[in-house]
């Protein structure tokens, strides 16, 4: 049972990861889908590629580099909006 729910969290991560991340500083839907679908290919391949090079499950190397976007993504836009409201 840990392992099938282990699967779908990694499933949504790899889902939602990417869309999420679109959705921090698209502001129309086109362009929302575009930045989810290079996000996602970006995510994707260099998940696949560290997992590649370090011999690790990719899924999980995936869903990583999808947080790590995610997480990047999230500061430089809190960062930027700080930096707008102090001029």
């Amino acid at each position: 049972a840990a392992f099938h729910a282990a699967g779908a969290l990694l499933v949504i991560a790899l889902v939602v990861a990417p869309a999420a991340t679109a959705h921090l500083f698209a502001t129309r839907l086109p362009s929302l889908i575009g930045w989810t679908v290079t996000f996602a290919l970006v995510g994707a391949g260099a998940g696949f590629w560290v997992s590649f090079a370090t011999d690790t499950a990719t899924s999980a190397a995936m869903a990583v580099f999808h947080g790590l976007m995610f997480l990047t993504v999230l500061l430089g836009v809190h960062h930027a909006s700080r930096r707008h409201r102090l001029r």
